[in-house]
Formats: structure tokens, C-alpha cells, sequence
């Protein structure tokens, strides 16, 4: 250990290049795996978190679906292994205080048991009961640690006091400790409040809504809570076949469970892809190791000749190297404290961009393991090629003479190819993510994104609790935004096409042949005004549009379909006229076609979507409480402050949430993307620079080996153009060589990339040539310099240097 802290000082150039080449290498995959491990792989903050789980629904569209409330009170009541099944549901809230405009607060409806299931009490106050989920005794909330301490200046006095909140008095009971919070599951919340239990849906098995979350018993894991809940939903698919065929239901840990799929995709592919840096890294590391090792053949030579074993010569430069990984692996964690601290508030969007990246024992355990692995890695070539040096030929040679060697010269020739093989993958994955997100963005998605802003609302059931209050409201609320300057339109809708739609429902069209249950087509299905498709430039294909005028008594339900849905139940007819009916058990009625419309894409979202078809509903029809305002301006950014007006004038408690222009939505529904293909940019330039330097290395060694042949050569009339052929060749060829083993590994990874993001367009295979170019044109540069070195050289100087 003391000799190899003594080579290492005796050379701090090389050691200090080192250590910057790990610190890189190993900081990089370190600030990676602590974002991995923060979202996929840290306990939640609750007691006994392991016997928390996420509940999800299955069928056949998806595994991450939503729940009635009595199959979730039936799963609670049925099972065995489960302590507690909760029910809950994201929520918006509006908060009004004297003075005050409205604000948004986020917030969770929930059963009464959600802080039993937690684990967790108030620190002041009491939860809610069950008996304040009934209508009448809601009024209670409770507020989360964050909310108490930035809106009330954490007063104690909080506890029986009454805000306005949702358009009602509600009591103040509670305040949760701030470990209750989870913010990469919960995202910011403000206040839980008792999940209402209306008349509705409190039976029906058709309105799937809620999530859940539920406690497993002591001692019960959760395969065996799986098995039973898997035995429960059959049960209940035979019992309800209407409502519950082809139903199912999937437990998995409550860490990560909110982090989307793909968000998992893109931390997975980031963090492999930064394994490629530190490999890269180790490769160049190696060169060093090689070019090092070759000027103390001679020192091996005669520890060889005095009795050393090859195992013993291995170990002194292992040693070395281990020294030099753990080091690097200490400067690395540093690094990577530094990178998160940094990358954080730009890493991700939606509930992961309220992650706090700690690092912890795996964190720590990780950066030990790459430090060996990055050790063994960057010293095993270098260890096993220097045990193996010919004794006798080491002895009579100078110290140059060793850089001849040609298993030397091999290995440094294959790490650099390797380097230039990885770099390959690395600038093919940043290409791909590059120029596929910029042909997602000027790609049609079938409406026009630009010069839209919207903000959503929720009318209460108190203040707004019948069609004809709600309706009128959505009319005063439309005439007060036309009268607007510079509004040039404006519609309603309960949702964009941006990251999704609400969730999809089944349906059956009328005169087709009955599918069977559980195996019916879905629809993502909205509620839209009638100047809904003119606004956002959806062509009408077929038929028309809704009428601004509430249809009259007794009319058929109206639909407008999208033209994938006709071309598919009505190919080569028309589907004006024709019928589709909800998949209810309790039959309500037939809805009729009016129009066709062209389809329409998510514009922020790279996911395949759960399906394609769309269905419009008539908001004159269906006045739903939960709305988005859509209006359209050549300014649309400078109609945020006019809309909040326009609707307090109106109503003073109602917020107006996410306002804000769809290119921006758009842009933040991306963010995560746009993130990724930086970070891949990064580390592609960092490995193709490392790549560079391992090539100038490797040949640098070259022409350093030959300079008595280029001498000769030269001094026999050769030229010096000759000279430079001879010497750009050697680096051409390993270009070459890397090249086509990076384009084989990136042709298997690509169509990877491509079906884990399928909205993004395919290969661009101008910009792939462009990469492999880029590539060429850094190699020939790193040749260059030392082969124009070479060209230079004095005949009589180099004769002489032997």
C-alpha cells in the first residue's frame, strides 16, 4: 500500500489526470443513481412503509386504472391480509380570505382511515372521522406541515378556526407532521379533507375514479396480499359481470409508484447511458495505465528476474489502481452531491419535481462499487499485460524500447477502440432524442397549439348544485371573456389533448356484433362547448358541430366521434345517425352521432396513448363543475390577469388553476425530455473529448515508438506527406474500427429508444450521419497533431536518440 502511494506521488501529473478522468466518470453515474434511487428506491416516510402499497384496477387496456368505491370496499371487507383499504383522490381547492383574491390550493380527498393506513397522526389536532364524510359534516379539513407554516406562520391557534374553502365554511381540525407530506408521491398538498360519499356513485361499480392505497397486515407480504386480491376480483367480475368483467387488481410498492412510466424510462436509459462516460473513462484510463506501465518494463523485468511472481506484479499495479478508483470514487461523490444539488429543480416535472435527492447508504455503497469496478476496470489490462513482460528482452532494451511492446501496443489499441465504440452510442442516443423531439414539436398533432391560454375551474356541488346553475355560469363566464380585448375566441372543455385525456371508457356501438365483457372498445371521451373544434382548428370531416343552445327537452344525447371510430365500426358509410351506448350495467341511454371529426394527438406526450378513439360530448348537455377555459389571442400571455378578473367578477372564491398559454403546458409537459436529451448531450461531448484525448494518447505512443523509423524514412528521401499517411492511417483504422462496433451497438439500442418513447418520429438518418461524421472529424483532428509531430522530426536527431 505505501509503495503504491509513493509511485502515485512520484507521477501527480499523471495521478491528478487520473483522479479528474474518475471524478468525472464515477460523479456523473453517482448524481444518476441518486436520482434513480430518491424516486424508485427510498422508503416512504411512514412507519413500516414495506407493508404500504399502491392499489391499482387492471383490464384489458391497461394495468394503472382507477377504482369504484364499492369494489374498493369490497376488496377491504373481503381480504384477509389487508389492514386497512383506502380510498382517495386528488383534489383542487380554492381558498377565499377576506381581501384576498382566490387562490388554488392542492389538496386530497380521502376515506377516513388514510392517516391510520399512513401510520401517521396529527401533530395538532385530530384526523377526520368517518362519520365527517358524510354530506352535511364535510366541512372539516386538515392542513399539511408546509401549508400551515407558509400560509398561517405555524399557529398553534389554527385548530378551530374557519376558512372559506370551496366556496364554504370549513373548520380547521388537524395539522399532519411534515413526513406525511411525500412529495414524490403527493406532490405539494395543502389540505386533506373527507372523501364525500354522494348518492350516486356510492353503489354503482360504472364510476371508477379512485385511487387507493392500502396496509397489509403484519407479517403478510405482498405476494400473498396479490393473491387474494387476484381471487377478490374474480369473485367480483362473476358477481357483477356488467361492470367488473375482465377486471382485475395490481399491488405494488408505494416508492416510485407515482413516478410515470415514462419518466422510469428516461432515469433508466440516462443512468445506462452514463455508464458508457464511465467506461470511456476506464478505457482512457487504461491508455494511461499502458503508456505508464511501458516506462517501468524494465523495473518489472528485473522484479521478475529476482523472483517475482506475475500475481505479485499484478497486485502492486492493482493496488494502484484501487487506490486511484477509491480516491476518485471519494471526489466522484462529491461531484455528484454538486450535480444534484444543481440539476434538481431542473431534473424533472409534475410530482418528481418536488423530490429532495439525498444521498443515503445506497448512495454511498454505490459510489464504493463503481470506485472498485472503475479500479479493476481502468487496471486489469494494464496489471496482467505488464506480469507478462519477456524478462530478457525488458532487460536489454531502454525504456523506450518498452513502448514497443506489442501486447501493449494491442491493448491500448483495442481500449480505443472501445472509447470511440462507446462514444458512438452515446452521440446516436443524444441524436436520437434530439432530432426526434425537434420533429415531435413542428409535427401536426391535428389542432393548433399556438395562441391558446387556458385555466381550469371546479364549481362546487354547494354553491353550483344543479345542470341549470352550472350552465349558466359556463354562458355568463363565455360572454364576459368575447368582450375581452384581443380575445379572438373562446371555448369550454374538460380537457386538452396535451398530456392525456380523462380517463378512457368503454363503449359499444350499436348494430356491431356484442364483444364480450371486459373486452369492449375505450374511447378517451371530453365535454367540449360548441366553439370548441373551430377554436382549436379540429377539421370537421362529416356532419357538424354542436349547437351553442342547450338542445331541447327530450333530445338524444349528442356525440361528435372521432374519424377513427367511424372508419372503424362504419368503414365506407356514414356514421351520421348512427347509435353508441355507454358499457353500464344500469342502461342508460343510447347516445347519437352528429359529426366526425379528424383524430387528434397528444401534443405532450411521447406515450403510446391507452387508445386512439375520442368521443366529444355537448357541454350545453353535460354542464360539468370541472371545466378548462380555452381562449385563443395573438397575445395569448397577456390575457392572464384580464381572465382572472373576468371570472371573479363573477365569483370571488373561484381560483383559476394553471393558467398559463398551451405552448407552455406543452413545453413543461416535455420538460422531462428536453432534461434527458441535454444531460445524454452532455455526456456524449464529454465521452467523444475522452475519446479524443485516447486517440492523441494512443497514436502520440505511435509515433513516439517509430521516431527512429521516421527518421530513416525521412533521411532516404522519403516525404513528409508520406510520413502523415502512414501515421493518420493507424489512427483512420481504429476510427474505423470503433465506428463500426458503436454503429452495431447503437443499431441495437435504437429500436429500443424507439419503443420506449413511440410518440417520438424514428431515426433520422441524416442526423445519424452526422454523428458518425462529427465522430470521424474529432478522430482525424486527434491524429492529426501528432502525426504532423512526426513529419517534423530532424534525421539526425532522432538516429542519434538510440
Amino acid at each position: 500500500m505505501k509503495f503504491a502511494v509513493r509511485q502515485l506521488l512520484k507521477s501527480p501529473g499523471f495521478t491528478a489526470i487520473a483522479l479528474l478522468t474518475l471524478t468525472l466518470g464515477i460523479g456523473v453515474n453517482t448524481a444518476m443513481f441518486t436520482v434513480v434511487n430518491t424516486l424508485l428506491f427510498q422508503p416512504a416516510p411512514y412507519p413500516d412503509s414495506a407493508q404500504v402499497v399502491r392499489v391499482y384496477g387492471t383490464n384489458a387496456q391497461g394495468d394503472a386504472w382507477p377504482h369504484s368505491l364499492p369494489d374498493l370496499r369490497d376488496l377491504g371487507t373481503q381480504g384477509q391480509t389487508f389492514a386497512s383499504v383506502t380510498p382517495y383522490q386528488w383534489w383542487i381547492f380554492s381558498l377565499a380570505e377576506p381581501g384576498q383574491p382566490a387562490e388554488a390550493l392542492n389538496g386530497v380527498v380521502a376515506a377516513a382511515n388514510l392517516f391510520d393506513t399512513l401510520g401517521l397522526q396529527p401533530v395538532l389536532g385530530r384526523a377526520f372521522t368517518a362519520e365527517e364524510q358524510q354530506a352535511g359534516r364535510d366541512t372539516v379539513a386538515v392542513l399539511s406541515d408546509a401549508c400551515w407554516r407558509r400560509k398561517f406562520g405555524a399557529d398553534p391557534g389554527i385548530i378551530g378556526r374557519s376558512l372559506r374553502i370551496g366556496g364554504e365554511s370549513v373548520t380547521i381540525i388537524g395539522v399532519m407532521p411534515a413526513q406525511a407530506e411525500y412529495p414524490t408521491f403527493w406532490g405539494p398538498i395543502d389540505v386533506w379533507r373527507p372523501l364525500p360519499l354522494a348518492e350516486g356513485w356510492r353503489e354503482d361499480r360504472s364510476v371508477s375514479w379512485l385511487q387507493a392505497v392500502a396496509r397489509l397486515k403484519p407479517g403478510v407480504s405482498r405476494t400473498e396480499a396479490q393473491a387474494e386480491s387476484t381471487v377478490i376480483a374474480g369473485r367480483l367480475a362473476l358477481q357483477y359481470p356488467g361492470s367488473n368483467a375482465g377486471k382485475g387488481v395490481r399491488l405494488v410498492p408505494l416508492v416510485g409508484s407515482e413516478v410515470a412510466v415514462v419518466h422510469r424510462r428516461l432515469i433508466w436509459l440516462t443512468l445506462g447511458l452514463a455508464g458508457f462516460v464511465l467506461l470511456i473513462a476506464c478505457a482512457n484510463l487504461g491508455n494511461l495505465q499502458l503508456a505508464r506501465s511501458a516506462g517501468r518494463a524494465r523495473d518489472f523485468a528485473i522484479r521478475a528476474a529476482l523472483g517475482a511472481s506475475r500475481p505479485a506484479l499484478m497486485r502492486r499495479l492493482l493496488v494502484e489502481n484501487l487506490l486511484l478508483g477509491l480516491a476518485g470514487g471519494g471526489l466522484g461523490l462529491l461531484a455528484a452531491q454538486f450535480l444534484t444539488s444543481f440539476l434538481a429543480p431542473h431534473l424533472f416535472a409534475g410530482k418528481t419535481a418536488n423530490a429532495v435527492f439525498q444521498t443515503d447508504g445506497r448512495v454511498f455503497a454505490f459510489a464504493l462499487g463503481v470506485a472498485v469496478l472503475a479500479g479493476l476496470l481502468s487496471g486489469g489490462i494494464p496489471a496482467w499485460l505488464a506480469s507478462r513482460t519477456d524478462v530478457n528482452l525488458a532487460l536489454k532494451q531502454q525504456s523506450r524500447g518498452a513502448t514497443g511492446d506489442r501486447g501493449r501496443q494491442r491493448g491500448r489499441q483495442a481500449l480505443i477502440v472501445s472509447q470511440i465504440a462507446f462514444s458512438v452510442v452515446l452521440l446516436a442516443g443524444s441524436a436520437f432524442f434530439l432530432r426526434g423531439l425537434q420533429r415531435y414539436l413542428t409535427q401536426d398533432p391535428g389542432w393548433r397549439v399556438e395562441g391558446l391560454v387556458r385555466g381550469t375551474m371546479t364549481l362546487t356541488e354547494l354553491k353550483y348544485p344543479t345542470e341549470a346553475s352550472r350552465r349558466l355560469f359556463h354562458q355568463r363566464l363565455m360572454e364576459r371573456v368575447a368582450r375581452l380585448p384581443g380575445v379572438e375566441g373562446a371555448a369550454l372543455t374538460v380537457s386538452l389533448p396535451l398530456r392525456d385525456y380523462t380517463t378512457p371508457m368503454g363503449f359499444v356501438p350499436e348494430g356491431r356484433e356484442e364483444p364480450r365483457p371486459g373486452h369492449e372498445p375505450f374511447a378517451f371521451h371530453n365535454i367540449v362547448s360548441a366553439d370548441y373544434f373551430s377554436l382549436l382548428g379540429i377539421r370537421l370531416v362529416e356532419g357538424r358541430a354542436f349547437a351553442p343552445a342547450e338542445p331541447p327537452a327530450g333530445s338524444p344525447h349528442q356525440i361528435i366521434i372521432s374519424e377513427s371510430i367511424a372508419r372503424q365500426f362504419w368503414p365506407g358509410e356514414s356514421a351520421i345517425g348512427r347509435r353508441i351506448r355507454e358499457v353500464d350495467p344500469q342502461g342508460r341511454p343510447h347516445w347519437e352521432v352528429i359529426g366526425v371529426v379528424r383524430d387528434v394527438g397528444l401534443a405532450g406526450n411521447v406515450d403510446t396513448p391507452a387508445t386512439h378513439y375520442q368521443i366529444y360530448h355537448n357541454m350545453a348537455q353535460n354542464p360539468w363543475g370541472y371545466f378548462t377555459l380555452v381562449a385563443r389571442s395573438r397575445n395569448p400571455a397577456t390575457l392572464a390577469d384580464p381572465l382572472r378578473r373576468a371570472v371573479a367578477e363573477l365569483d370571488p372564491d373561484l381560483p383559476v388553476v394553471e393558467l398559463r398559454t398551451v405552448q407552455e403546458t406543452v413545453a413543461g409537459a416535455l420538460h422531462d425530455l428536453q432534461v434527458t436529451n441535454k444531460l445524454l448531450a452532455a455526456f456524449a461531448g464529454l465521452g467523444l473529448c475522452l475519446a479524443a484525448l485516447g486517440i492523441y494518447g494512443v497514436i502520440s505512443g505511435l509515433v513516439a515508438m517509430r521516431i527512429q523509423e521516421f527518421g530513416i524514412r525521412l533521411a532516404l528521401g522519403a516525404q513528409p506527406e508520406h510520413v502523415l499517411r502512414i501515421v493518420l492511417g493507424n489512427g483512420v483504422r481504429l476510427a474505423g474500427l470503433g465506428t463500426a462496433l458503436g454503429l452495431g451497438l447503437a443499431a441495437l439500442l435504437l429500436p429500443s429508444l424507439s419503443a420506449a418513447f413511440p410518440g417520438l418520429p424514428g431515426l433520422d438518418v441524416p442526423a445519424f450521419l452526422a454523428v458518425v461524421a462529427l465522430l470521424l472529424a474529432v478522430t482525424l483532428v486527434a491524429c492529426w497533431l501528432p502525426a504532423r509531430r512526426a513529419t517534423k522530426v530532424d534525421p539526425m536527431v532522432a538516429l542519434r536518440a538510440e
